[in-house]
């Protein structure tokens, strides 16, 4: 399941790995580094529904700063 997870990190070009938080589950942490060099961590909720399923292009955040095609 891991490497699921590191699959998602290269492929979201915000999603970046942070630390690991600590807990049950053994969560990875992440965070979203944008190109204005902001920095915000997604909530559960949001990491779940599209990161992990890999739907980080429908991501609300990722639509606002992804460049203009």
């Amino acid at each position: 399941m891991s490497g699921d997870r590191t699959t998602v990190v290269s492929e979201c070009p915000f999603l970046q790995p942070g630390r690991p938080v600590a807990g049950p589950i053994g969560l990875i942490g992440i965070y979203c580094r944008f190109p204005d060099g902001r920095v915000r961590v997604p909530a559960m909720d949001e990491m779940r529904r599209f990161c992990v399923r890999e739907q980080w292009e429908h991501c609300p955040a990722y639509e606002r700063h992804a460049p203009a095609r």
